[in-house]
Parts: structure tokens; C-alpha cells; sequence
């Protein structure tokens, strides 16, 4: 038979294996995701014989991307389609299209370049286009990511964010996806959102917040590539100075809310010697948690007056230092946040000056003397606190040795 420390180590190893800290989205969140979108695809009649410009385009109706058409030009944005305006207006073009059989000559006016032109493209059929996304998302539904990556992979007008995302988020539930893969996939996810997004403003908050998250899985070559264009868009160098979250404020606010968790916050000590990181980070049993997380250390007195010794914590925050999530660990020998957390520090970098050390240094009382204690302890005894038997073991560990700050 097994010895029992050993049997806790081994089955707490195996589930230390399923926290670490993801960049991913849920699974079960994937497959409601791919569900809704395929319905709100047929709620509109799709797949259908109907007319394709043979070009994407983005929310506001710029053209994001081309596939074989000679009519448009990246950039173009959409105006007029039969006289019916669609300036700005993504599902007004749907509409209009979805009216129009294939193969009709239609009457498209677009602005390219400042400049107002008029275009007559011939209409392709958007049937098997749209009826391979729903096979691919239908697959994703039901949990065969397998067959999603395969369809989503399986056609050059495939080649935009939209199916990349799709493409690359179904790979990683795939049976063990090696990481050059995944990190491939990501930086071509990446490459596309960005150039989709000279032309979609809309697109270029989220796209920035998706390249901090990933900085590190696609590495710091391909990372530089693109940072320099995304900076290209109009105002981009704003956009990325803007997004990066004010780190002294998130170890302010992380320390804030670990205090409030103890017995004894004036008594605390927190340290923040690694890096937030912009991805999830996955509690035991729960979803991942989007946000800025780090992993500590913290220490404080307990009701006893003696300091409990130094545990692992877990923070997760928002851009704008909200609280997302908090976990504070043990001082046990099988604490699981801090299986956790040693298993994680390979996604931390060390902290800078401005998460190592805390913005307002706050000074340490005066020890008190040891009269001083045990009438901290009566007080406590008196309120109900501590038992009779809590309040003598401590008045007799004063007594023996004073509390080391």
C-alpha cells in the first residue's frame, strides 16, 4: 500500500497539472459561444443562394479583405449597394445581399482613397461559404474540435480574424497541439486582426489587449512585428500607451484587498516579487479568469498575536485595478495555491521597482511591551475572541519567548 504523504502527493501533482494559469478560453464557454453564433447565423435564413461581394468586411463595411475579386480593393468602404445606403452599416449589407440571387450584376458605390467610386461586380454564391461555417461551429458545439480546426482550415476565404480566432481556439482543445502550433496560429490570428483593423477602428482596442495577453506565447521577435503595425494606425502609438495598466495601482489595490482578508491587516507583510501578466489564470474547479495576476507572499498575525508564517497568494485585476479575483493560501505542507503558483512562476517575469516595492512606505509600529500584549489578550479573551484555552497558551508563549516581529 502506498504511503499516505506519498498518495497525497502524487494525486495533488495530477490536479496541480490542471491549474496552471490559461490563456485560453473554456471549454464549455467555446462550445456555448460556437452554439449561439450558429443560431443567430440561421436565424437570418443562412445558408442561402444569395449574392457575395467575394470580399470581407468589417462592422463598419470597409473591405477587410479580398478573395479573387478584381472589383474591390482592400480599404474600399461600402456606401451603396442598388441604392440602398449601407454607409457605416455591416448587417444592412448582409441584408441587402441576402436579397439578391447570385450571379446578378449589382451597383456598388465605395469610397476608396477620399474619393467616391462607382463599381458593377458580378455576385458569387455565399451558400457554401456560410454553410462551412456552420458545419465548423456546429463541430465546435458538440465538442469535435478536431473537425472545427479541419473546416475552418479548409478554405482560402478562410483567411481573416474572424476564422483565425476560431481556427486557433479550436486547436487548443485538440489532442495535445504542439506549442509551435499554437503559437503559430496565434501570431497569424494577430497578423490578420491588425491589418483588418487599419480599416476597422473598432477592432483595435481588443486587438491590443489580445497581443499584451499573448506577448510571451508568440515570442519577442514576432511580438515586435506586431507592435510596429499596430502603431502604424492612425493613433496607434496612443492606443498601446493607453492599454498598459499603471502596475504601482494594481500592487496598491492587490495589497489592499489581501489585507482585508486578515485577522490582523496592520500586522501584514506582502510581497510582490514577480510581474502581473496580462492572460487567466484558472482556480481549482472554476473557469478561467481574465485579467492582470500575480502570484505572492504574504504574512500576518493570527488571533493568537503570533505570525502565522509566509503563504502563497493569488491576485487577479483588471486594467483599471478592480479586483477580479483573490485567493490567499496555507502555511500546510500540501496547500494547493501553492502547487499552484510554483507551477505558474515559469508564465511570471521578476517584478519591476513599481510591483516590488510598495508605492507609500508605511512605518512599522513599535513593538509593544509585554504587559501591553497580554493586555491585548485579556481584551480579546473579554470579547469572546479567544477561549480560556486559546487566551492561556498564548499568554504562556509571551511569557517564554517575546513575538518576533
Amino acid at each position: 500500500m502506498l504511503n499516505r504523504d506519498v498518495l497525497l502527493i502524487t494525486v495533488m501533482a495530477g490536479l496541480a497539472s490542471f491549474a496552471t494559469p490559461s490563456i485560453a478560453q473554456d471549454k464549455s464557454e467555446l462550445r456555448n459561444e460556437a452554439k449561439n453564433q450558429a443560431a443567430q447565423i440561421r436565424s437570418v435564413g443562412e445558408p442561402k443562394d444569395r449574392c457575395s461581394l467575394g470580399a470581407g468586411f468589417g462592422p463598419s463595411g470597409a473591405i477587410t479583405a479580398v478573395y479573387g475579386s478584381p472589383t474591390f480593393f482592400i480599404g474600399d468602404k461600402l456606401l451603396l449597394i442598388n441604392g440602398v445606403d449601407v454607409k457605416g452599416q455591416a448587417d444592412k449589407v448582409n441584408e441587402v445581399l441576402r436579397g439578391i440571387a447570385p450571379g446578378s450584376t449589382i451597383s456598388v458605390k465605395v469610397e476608396r482613397a477620399g474619393t467616391e467610386v462607382d463599381l458593377a461586380p458580378s455576385c458569387g454564391n455565399s451558400r457554401e461559404h456560410n454553410a462551412t461555417i456552420l458545419s465548423a461551429l456546429d463541430a465546435a458545439a458538440r465538442g469535435d474540435f478536431g473537425q472545427c480546426f479541419a473546416l475552418f482550415s479548409s478554405r482560402e476565404d478562410f483567411s481573416n480574424y474572424y476564422a483565425a480566432r476560431w481556427k486557433l481556439n479550436c486547436l487548443k482543445f485538440t489532442k495535445k497541439p504542439s506549442d509551435w502550433e499554437i503559437a503559430g496560429k496565434t501570431f497569424t490570428m494577430l497578423q490578420l486582426g491588425v491589418g483588418e483593423a487599419v480599416w476597422e477602428p473598432s477592432l483595435r482596442q481588443q486587438l491590443v489587449l489580445t497581443m499584451r495577453a499573448n506577448e510571451r506565447l508568440v515570442g519577442e521577435s514576432r511580438y515586435e512585428l506586431l507592435v510596429k503595425a499596430a502603431e502604424r494606425w492612425p493613433g496607434g502609438e496612443d492606443i498601446f500607451k493607453n492599454s498598459e495598466p499603471d502596475r504601482a495601482q494594481l500592487r496598491a489595490a492587490a495589497e489592499r484587498e489581501i489585507k482585508s482578508k486578515l485577522y490582523d491587516p496592520d500586522s501584514a507583510r506582502v510581497e510582490f516579487p514577480y510581474d502581473f501578466t496580462n492572460s487567466s489564470w484558472k482556480p481549482w474547479f472554476k473557469k478561467p479568469i481574465e485579467g492582470y495576476w500575480t502570484c505572492g507572499h504574504y504574512n500576518a498575525k493570527n488571533r493568537l498575536g503570533g505570525y502565522t508564517g509566509s503563504a502563497w497568494f493569488v491576485v487577479v485585476l483588471s486594467d483599471s485595478a478592480a479586483v477580479h479575483y483573490i485567493e490567499l493560501g496555507t502555511t500546510d505542507d500540501f496547500d494547493l495555491l501553492s502547487l499552484q503558483c510554483q507551477r505558474a512562476l515559469e508564465h511570471l517575469d521578476r517584478a519591476p521597482a513599481e510591483v516590488r516595492e510598495a508605492a507609500n512606505t508605511v512605518a512599522v509600529p513599535a513593538q509593544l511591551s509585554l504587559g501591553d500584549e497580554i493586555k491585548k489578550l485579556v481584551e480579546l479573551r473579554n470579547s469572546g475572541a479567544l477561549t480560556e484555552e486559546e487566551f492561556q497558551a498564548a499568554k504562556q508563549r509571551l511569557l517564554n519567548s517575546p513575538v518576533s516581529p
